[in-house]
Parts: C-alpha cells; structure tokens; sequence
C-alpha cells in the first residue's frame, strides 16, 4: 500500500491545472442562481465535460417552487434575471454599477422595476427605525439585506439598496439576497440592488451634509411558477456498500471563481485523474465507493438526501470531504489553504487520515509541492458554513478544504484572475488521496494504525491544553481534560470495524477504554458550571431532542417568530461573531441524547465560549423550546 505522500504524488502529477482552469472560467459565465436557467446551464456544461473526460455520471433535478421544502430547507421562488442598472441624478448622471459590469449588483430573487426616488439611509434597519423614518415613495438604503427590505417593502418604499460595511475590497458589489418565497413574492415588489462600500460612503457622507441624493434603479428580472435544482452526480464504484461523497457546490451569481467553481473544477480534473490511474492499473480499485456530488448548496443535498432518506443515507455515506473555494491565490486574495477537521462529536479515521496526508504531502520541507509557492497553510477545528454542516449533522464525520478568507467574497471581485491554478491541483489531489488513503485502511498493520491513533489523539489532546495554558484558562485545560478523551475514543470503533482478529478487537478495546478513563471528571465538570449557570441550574441536566431534519438556521427561527420577538432576537446577537450562533446550531444536531450541560460544555471547550456567550445560547434553546424546535427533556 502507497504511504501518503506516494499516493499524493501519483494523483497530483496525473492532474491538469489546465483541464481544471479551463472548466472553472465556463463555469463563472453563468448566473448560478438556484431556480434559475443559469444554474441549470451550469450543471450541463459540467455533465458534458464529464461525459467528454470518460466519466460516468448522471444528473438528477428536483423542484423548486418557493415553497416546497426539503428537509430544513424551503426552496426558492424560480426566478431569473436579464439586467439592471443602478445610477445617481444630478446635474450629470453618473453610473454607479451595471449589471452587465457587476452581476452581483441585482440582489438576488429581486422583483422586476424601474424606479426613481429620494435615498433615505436606514443603517441596520429594526422595525423601530422605520417607525421613526417615513419611507414612503423613498428609496432605502441599509446595511441589512433580508428585514429591512421587508420592512422597506411593506412601508411604501419605492426600491432598495444593500451595502455591505465590512467589505474589505471598497470597490467590490457585495452579493446579497432577499430572497422571497412565493406568498411574498405577492407581497413585496419593489426592486432591490447592491453598491459597493465606496458608494454607499460617498451617498451617506453626502447625507450626512444635508444634501438629497436622488437615483435611479432599474432591474430586469423575472419570477417563474416553477424550475428545477440539478444534482450532477459522477464517481467510482467500490467494493463495499459503503461510500465516500466529495461535495462541492455549483450554486453562485457570476463569476464566483473561488466561490465556488474552484471546488467543483478540482474535484472534476481530480476525479478524472484518479480515474485514468485507476484504469491504468496505477492504483486499486478503492474498496470504498466515492460518489462526487454537485449542485446548490445546501438545497440540493438536502433535496438529494431526502430523495434517498436520512436513515439510509447514514447507513450508506461513511464520511464526506467538501471543497469550497479552494482556489484562492494567497498573494492575491490573502487566503490560508486550510484544512478543517470534522467536529469534536464526529471524531474519526478521516480527521487523522487527512491531517497525516495534509502534512506529509502538502506543508513544509517535507512536502511534495514543497516548491510551489503556498505561503501559509493550517488545520483547524471545525467551522461552519458549507455543505460539510449537512452531513455532521448526521453524524457522517464531514471535513472541509478551503483557501480562506478572501477578500473578494461574495463580490462581483471574485473572479478567475484571483485563482492559483496549482491550489486546484493541490486540494483535488489531496480529496482523492484522502478517500483512497482511507479505502484502504484495512491493509494496514494494526499496530501502525493503533501508534498513528494514539499519537493523534495525543496531539489533540495537547493542542486544546497547550492553547488554554497560554492563555492561562485554567477553567477550559479542566474541560479540555475531563471531556474531550470520551469523542475521540469514538476512533477506536471506526478500527473495530476493520479488523476481524479477536486479539486484534481486544488490543483496541483496551485502548479505548483506557482513553475514557482519562475522562471521569463528572463531579468537577458539574461543580464548574453550576457554578458558571447558577441561574440556569434548572436546565443543565435536561436531554435535548432536536425536532428536526438538516441543518437549522437562523432563518427558519425568525420564521416562527413576531414581529417584536424578531428584534428582540437580532439585537441580542447583534455584535456576537455569527459563526459562534452556527456553531451552536449545528452543535444540537450533534448531541443526540446529551444533556444540555455537555452540549455548554463541549462548545466551551472547543471554541471558547464565554459566561455570556453561553447565556445566549441557553436563551436561544428557550425560543427554539418554545417554538418546537426542540424539546427539552427531564429524564
């Protein structure tokens, strides 16, 4: 069996930075829109480039209609869109930004219009600020896309305009959506498009002064009473029933280079390299069977999944590796090619097969590409935020490869021009080594695999210890301790399955149950968040019962609320980090028969929540109680 860097090295010379690039620049051509004609001719040229390359595949659709739902997820309103054009009326008219120019500039699922009116600028856009503004026949100008639009809408307002505040490219058009459902859609009409930061500054400071600035917005765009969401699907078959699935999404306004037709180019020239060297007789055929999976993100593997039921999908899919933006050129965008482990609850083989492959293959002097110039390169725990959520929660352990951050996301700024090609070459290559490293795990010499476990649990263990003794959290090095060991024993299953050998069995059951015994810690972990939760002591010992399917958002808890309890609820996440309230979220799906106190104290471990952060999260399980979401059980 080929160690990492071997397998790495064969997939990686086999790749064609060209082929991928080539496919990613059609790809940024189209207005990738779910429910819309771009998205579908997206997914066609992608199927015919597959079928071009000798790759099996298929490509499945499912409905849209703006109020269908699938699992957690209601789809869209079909809707597409031509042109638009966003300008100030002075003396001299002035173009701010052109559809043609900037497709982000038309938020998407706008209304169709051309209007003409006074801006009004309402910053973060509570109900309460409209009640003191009057809007009427204005056009509204927010830093809040979703609410104040609605809230614009149902005041007479005659248009809006998003901006961002926090771009870090001021030129950039940021995409943003309102995304309407089909009822609102009847209720909400006026056109709605983004400007850079750079404009936004200039019409605010010229506010500000007193002056009226008076523009004109124009939005071609139409609704449709249904579409479809494609699902392209390709792979290889394996010898086992179980499977591998490599996401990336298609979905994204054009260009979106990085994000995202850099993930799916990569896994498309990967797929066809690992294939051409599996039919060369180069490498095995993989005993786990990888299905490569393209479409909307979120949407459409959620449409997917229901298509084939959650409790098979748990039975089939062993572990998921997703791509997205994966190309970013760090000297351009200021990207980290970054390798993110699946979560502390999902502990797996596929945590420690990527990092061992991450680390000898690709960072370093030890490296293969060693002399290709990636500048930065990490690991980190989980994050949020892509098509990875969907399968850890349930509890499929799901890792993601991205180039993160870059400054040109979600703007018309995201462009081919800021790709690195060989970053395409290097995070295909690593996805398909990943999958094959694991499919033939079961070659390896027990022992090896059992000191390669243990030292990656050591490692774990340490890096969460060492971080809170630098810090001086005495507190998070007790949780760290007493709480963490019980996940990453989980590993140890993941070998009892394969290997055969009683001794073998035995070997790994001792080792497991040594590592939970470092973990009995019960009575001080107790001692230290009553102590922390006084207030909330009634709760801590309740079991949480999600009453969901799929990942749950912000979004569809506003949904089941009122107009007060909406504000209410956004002022009290208002300057807390949103990748802190998504982790959160997706942590309950994870904590299947858990208490609340081990689900406060595994994020407080893991991400570091403070006294405060976590009075928000007690008081956001109220609302999702209250709301059905979950059930908070006495046992």
């Amino acid at each position: 069996m080929l160690n990492a860097k071997e397998l790495f090295e064969k997939i990686y010379k086999e790749f064609s930075e060209y082929n991928a690039y080539k496919l990613l620049t059609r790809i940024t051509q189209f207005h990738r829109i779910p429910g819309s004609n771009g998205l579908l001719e997206a997914a066609d040229i992608l199927y015919k480039w597959l079928r071009d390359n000798d790759l099996d595949s298929e490509v499945r659709y499912f409905d849209v209609d703006g109020s269908l739902r699938y699992l957690t997820i209601e789809t869209p309103v079909p809707w597409d869109v031509y042109d638009g054009e966003i300008k100030i009326l002075s003396s001299r008219e002035e173009i701010l930004h052109r559809f043609i120019d900037s497709p982000t500039m038309v938020m998407t699922y706008s209304p169709p219009g051309e209007v003409e009116g006074e801006v009004v600028y309402v910053r973060r856009g509570y109900r309460e600020d409209f009640d003191r503004i009057d809007v009427r026949d204005k056009i509204i100008l927010s830093s809040e896309p979703y609410f104040s639009y609605r809230y614009a809408s149902s005041r007479g307002a005659l248009g809006f305009i998003y901006y961002n505040p926090s771009e870090g490219v001021e030129d950039g058009v940021p995409y943003a959506s309102v995304r309407l459902n089909k009822e609102e859609t009847k209720i909400h009409r006026i056109p709605a498009v983004s400007i850079s930061k750079k404009n936004a500054m200039r019409i605010i400071n010229s506010l500000e002064r007193g002056e009226k600035i008076k523009v004109a917005i124009r939005v071609k765009s139409v609704f449709k009473d249904s579409s479809r969401i494609p699902v392209v699907i390709a792979g290889i078959s394996g010898k086992r029933d179980r499977e591998i699935w490599l996401t990336a999404h298609l979905c994204h306004p054009s260009p979106g280079a990085n994000d995202n037709a850099s993930g799916v180019a990569a896994l498309a020239e990967g797929l066809r390299a690992y294939k051409r060297l599996i039919d060369k007789g180069v490498l095995n055929e993989p005993k786990i069977g990888i299905r490569v999976i393209w479409t909307a993100e979120y949407l459409g593997y959620s449409a997917y999944i229901s298509s084939i039921g959650v409790d098979n999908l748990r039975k089939l899919v062993a572990y998921n590796i997703n791509l997205d933006m994966v190309g970013g050129d760090d000297l351009r965008t200021g990207s980290v090619l970054t390798l993110h482990r699946a979560p502390t609850p999902n502990s797996s083989l596929i945590n420690l097969v990527a990092e061992e492959l991450f680390e000898n293959a690709v960072r370093g002097s030890r490296g293969l590409v060693s002399s290709v110039p990636i500048n930065r390169s990490s690991v980190e725990p989980y994050s949020s935020g892509s098509d990875h959520d969907i399968f850890n929660v349930f509890s499929i352990p799901s890792i993601m490869i991205i180039t993160w951050p870059d400054k040109y996301y979600h703007t018309d700024l995201d462009r081919p021009s800021n790709i690195n090609p060989t970053m395409l070459k290097i995070t295909g290559s690593m996805a398909y080594s990943i999958s094959h490293y694991i499919s033939q795990l079961d070659k390896k010499d027990p022992v090896f695999l059992l000191d390669l476990v243990e030292s990656y649990i050591n490692k774990i263990r340490g890096e969460k210890i060492l971080r809170e003794l630098l810090n001086e959290d005495k507190t998070r090095i007790l949780v760290n301790k007493c709480l963490i060991p019980k996940y990453l024993a989980r590993i140890y299953d993941e070998l009892i399955q394969l290997f055969t050998d009683p001794d073998t069995h035995t070997t790994i059951i001792n080792k497991k149950d040594e590592l939970i015994k470092k973990a009995v810690c019960k009575e001080d972990l107790d001692r230290l968040f009553m102590d922390k939760l006084v207030d909330y002591q009634h709760l801590l010992d309740r079991k949480i019962k999600t009453n969901y399917q799929g990942v749950l958002t912000l979004r569809e808890i506003y949904k089941r609320l009122e107009p007060d309890e909406i504000d209410e609820l956004r002022r009290s996440i208002e300057n807390k980090n949103m990748f802190m309230i998504n982790v959160a979220l997706e942590y309950l799906s994870l904590m299947k028969d858990n208490t609340i106190r081990e689900y406060l104290q595994l994020l407080y471990a893991d991400y570091g929540f403070d006294l405060e952060d976590l009075r928000l999260v007690l008081s956001l399980l109220g609302t999702m109680s209250r709301l059905s979401l979950v059930n908070l059980i006495i046992y």
